[in-house]
């Protein structure tokens, strides 16, 4: 890949970037484009313009903030706008290749997703949320318009998504996957368990229990004598550990019974077998990253995505006593919720709600029809959700998934909706 990007360096054709959302990580990774062979920064787009400005300053060289109607600046400049829908129309005159979804929100954000699937523009989530919640319906959109949609090769589930990759290379069933680390977050923790359901939902692996088991080793290793996996029944799972003291990072175990491999893997120090652990330290969030952007701006493909539609989900937990009428804000929901990872068929057929769909649209939150007391299930009966694009898509991917094949009349849908305010 760095050749590949070395080339369009020497070319002078290199692969050109928006970013939305002016995050710490949006930010750092402004600054690892302007590090990157064969990669430039087109925009950085934020309602916070001092954030975006930022995110621009990061990469460095001249930069100019942009509205709509104003005229297009040199390429040599990075635009700062609060929305970028009216650059990705002008995609032949910016050259726009990629479009990095880096905000926190998660139906704005679906909307400038499909606005710029729409131009031919790929995408790179490092939303989870997003990806999580309607990364299959992005998906089926893309599709039809010959971009990609690929989740963030720096995060947790697109390290163990490579990892799993390698590890079915050599020939190895997959038997559990996950999180490693001294700080491992406690059970219910929100995105620890979105990062590990959107990778269920790429390489068809289900939690191990609702919410996860989280057991304390002493090491990574100790999985081999301390846990069960036969107990899965064939199931690749998803387990997070804690191991006191160690530097974090991501594991997979494999299982192999072949002799030959078996024979190989012994003289490796990698123990006798079957099952074998292979771990992996380092994250280095949007330092990575622009793997996945140059995966899709060379090659048109994506480093991950829910290939498996929605196997799994976060489901949303009273964390407090929530009272009839009281508001729920998605921007501090973990005050009064938490998330628990489970399977989809399971908790919709109870009523359970996606823990993501509990953002508020605009200024109107979600308002609770009844009393909930802590660690009940929240479930769609229990919530006034406020109408907004969250919904509609959640919905509209609701179709699609039951489907299972492309439709004229998705794509038309997507066409009205981009075009309501």
């Amino acid at each position: 890949m760095y050749d590949q990007l070395s080339l369009r360096e020497e070319l002078r054709e290199p692969v050109r970037v928006s970013i939305h959302g002016a995050t710490r990580a949006g930010i750092g990774l402004a600054w690892q484009i302007g590090r990157t062979p064969g990669l430039e920064l087109v925009s950085v787009s934020d309602p916070d313009l001092n954030a975006a400005s930022e995110a621009a300053r990061a990469y460095g060289g001249p930069r100019v903030v942009l509205g709509p109607d104003d005229p297009l600046p040199g390429w040599s400049n990075v635009i700062v706008t609060p929305d970028p829908a009216f650059l990705f129309e002008k995609r032949a005159e910016l050259g726009i290749d990629v479009l990095v979804e880096a905000s926190t929100s998660a139906g704005p954000s679906a909307r400038t997703c499909l606005t710029a699937i729409k131009q031919g523009i790929h995408i790179v989530l490092m939303n989870t949320r997003l990806d999580l919640i309607l990364g299959p319906f992005l998906r089926h959109v893309a599709d039809g318009y010959g971009v990609v949609v690929s989740s963030d090769s720096g995060q947790r589930h697109g390290g163990l998504g490579r990892l799993i990759d390698d590890v079915r290379l050599w020939g190895l069933d997959i038997v559990m996957a996950g999180a490693v680390g001294g700080s491992i977050p406690e059970r219910g923790d929100i995105q620890l368990a979105t990062e590990m359901a959107v990778l269920a939902n790429a390489k068809g692996l289900r939690p191990c229990a609702v919410g996860m088991e989280l057991p304390t080793l002493p090491g990574v290793d100790d999985l081999l004598h301390q846990i069960d996996f036969t107990r899965y029944d064939e199931q690749a799972v998803i387990e997070c550990i804690r191991c006191p003291g160690s530097p974090g990072g991501i594991f997979v175990v494999g299982r192999c019974e072949d002799e030959i491999p078996r024979r190989h893997l012994s003289e490796m120090g990698k123990g006798s077998g079957p099952h074998y652990v292979f771990h992996r330290a380092d994250q280095l969030g949007p330092m990575d990253t622009v793997r996945a952007i140059a995966r899709a701006g060379i090659e048109g493909r994506s480093v991950m995505s829910p290939e498996n539609g929605r196997l799994v989900d976060v489901f949303a937990y009273a964390k407090k006593p929530i009272a009839v009428g009281e508001l729920i804000d998605a921007a501090v929901a973990e005050a009064s919720c938490y998330g628990l990872i489970d399977v989809c068929e399971r908790a919709e057929r109870d009523g359970r709600m996606p823990i993501a769909l509990l953002e508020p649209v605009g200024k109107r939150c979600p308002i609770a029809k009844r009393a909930l007391g802590p660690g009940e299930p929240i479930r769609f009966t229990d919530i006034d959700l406020p109408p907004g694009d969250l919904w509609s898509l959640f919905r509209r991917q609701e179709g699609v998934l039951q489907r299972r094949r492309p439709s004229p009349m998705v794509d038309q849908a997507v066409i009205a909706f981009l075009s309501t305010s």
